[in-house]
């Protein structure tokens, strides 16, 4: 059991589960590569005409190849692999004339490709607070994990890179769920798999869906937003909002809490 400090507010908890990109990571810096190299394999499918539909839909401004923002409230940005290769495949269906299978398949291919091509580690832009927070947790014996719409390998070496993948009690991705986020079936299975009860868990994100997911599961949520739209759509779901990592304070049992 551990006091954090967060902010003005005091919380007691026995876990806490991380979000990845946004939270950890420099999210724009991050989506900027992976969406290039997914738009350089989509074009040979779908052309210029059906690519550019493919940014709009999923939130990305780019000119001619070069990413310079994802939407934060966007496809790219939320959407767990499965569902972007739904609609990628809806496109690739609608500029080929492909059956659907064939599409679907095709989509899927294009996304395990650049899935496995893509240079993670030169993508990866830590946000302040990380990986500190990390050793901070570890020493403290505070169990600790991550819940994240992106797939465990690449979160695998995101964070290896960084801190010890070792640390983490668990790695919650949307395939190990029936539903990704903002329901609640990330943290259910985390308080399942942990024993901890979901109002000892704090959950710390970037996003709404994260704080939603929080609010509903009965967790502690701790909102971390990069832009003030995502501020506003917190609001009413996190425990408390502050700007970054670097201003959770933990106490320890020995410390005791601090009034």
């Amino acid at each position: 059991m551990a006091f954090f400090q967060i902010g003005s507010k005091l919380f007691e908890a026995d876990l806490v589960v991380f979000d990845k990109d946004g939270l950890l990571f420099d999210s724009q810096y991050f989506w900027k590569g992976l969406a290039e190299c997914r738009m350089q394999a989509l074009a040979e499918w779908i052309g210029p005409e059906g690519l550019a539909e493919w940014c709009r839909l999923f939130g990305i401004e780019e000119d001619q190849g070069v990413v310079h923002h994802v939407n934060s409230n966007g496809i790219f940005a939320l959407a767990p692999p499965g569902e972007e290769v739904i609609i990628t495949a809806a496109l690739i269906h609608k500029y080929t004339g492909k059956d659907w299978g064939e599409s679907r398949q095709s989509s899927f291919n294009v996304f395990d490709s650049t899935d496995r091509t893509f240079d993670v580690i030169s993508a990866l832009k830590p946000k302040p607070g990380f990986p500190d927070i990390f050793t901070r947790l570890n020493t403290a014996s505070i169990p600790f994990g991550i819940a994240t719409s992106d797939e465990y390998e690449r979160t695998r070496q995101s964070v290896d890179h960084f801190a010890k993948f070792a640390d983490l009690q668990f790695v919650i991705t949307p395939f190990d769920v029936l539903r990704g986020k903002p329901h609640t079936d990330m943290l259910d299975l985390i308080s399942t798999r942990t024993g901890v009860t979901p109002d000892r868990i704090l959950m710390i994100g970037d996003s709404f869906a994260d704080m939603q997911m929080a609010s509903d599961a009965g967790c502690i949520g701790i909102g971390i937003p990069d832009e003030p739209d995502m501020l506003r759509k917190m609001l009413p779901y996190a425990s408390c909002i502050i700007e970054s990592l670097e201003e959770i304070k933990l106490i320890t049992m020995e410390d005791g809490p601090k009034n």
